[in-house]
């Protein structure tokens, strides 16, 4: 059975940049000033639903992945986010440019599941295990709560619409691959160039948090 992983890459460092304060106001306040003014041609850009599996998750939680989903759209369907794909050296492409890549991305939509699970294998220093994962064909996207604590002081709602942009929208519903291990040019990959390369290549989501108001879209629902 091939399972599609997308393993943690954040250091003590990335997570101690997390700002806190005040989030959700600020978080709803860039949505609604974002949705007319950064995305181009709005009426054929693509809308994904991320469905929140309520039997897997709490209340909490729920509202988390509605709220990092609407980011993850604002994030797919703006300049900002198409001009970095556009120009990037990716792998994996099947067989498109670079900018045919940016596009596809543009009118992904569609539904995709979302279910919380926990898995931590490490000790101190990290879990050693997957941030979040499926099971194709089934375009279920399973968020593991050992990174994602919502509620906790260094929860990121940005990361988390990151990591719903990378398995949805990369994956799920983009249909683009990477390897399941590391190498030198996975970070390239289209999954990994929308969300989760190191910070030494830079990805998507990354490069478009400050331009698009984001950096204090941090701890989500309360």
């Amino acid at each position: 059975m091939l399972i599609s992983t997308r393993r943690s890459v954040r250091s003590a460092a990335t997570r101690s940049d997390t700002v806190s304060a005040n989030v959700i106001s600020l978080v709803s306040a860039a949505l609604i000033v974002l949705v007319p003014s950064s995305i181009s041609e709005a009426s054929s850009a693509g809308l994904v639903t991320f469905a929140a599996v309520a039997s897997s998750m709490t209340d909490r939680e729920a509202r988390a992945i509605a709220e990092a989903g609407e980011i993850a759209n604002v994030v797919k369907n703006s300049d900002c986010f198409r001009d970095f794909i556009a120009k990037r050296k990716l792998v994996g492409t099947r067989g498109r440019t670079a900018d045919e890549v940016a596009e596809d991305l543009r009118h992904v939509s569609g539904s995709v599941p979302v279910e919380f699970y926990f898995r931590c294998l490490g000790a101190m220093g990290g879990c050693g295990t997957a941030v979040a994962y499926r099971l194709p064909p089934d375009p279920t996207v399973y968020i593991n709560r050992a990174y994602y604590r919502v509620g906790a002081p260094d929860f990121d709602l940005y990361e988390l619409a990151g990591s719903l942009a990378h398995e949805a929208i990369g994956h799920a519903l983009g249909g683009y691959e990477h390897s399941f291990d590391w190498t030198p040019l996975r970070d390239f990959s289209v999954p990994y160039s929308i969300s989760g390369a190191s910070r030494e290549n830079d990805d998507a989501f990354r490069h478009c948090r400050a331009p698009l108001g984001f950096l204090t879209a941090a701890t989500g629902p309360g």
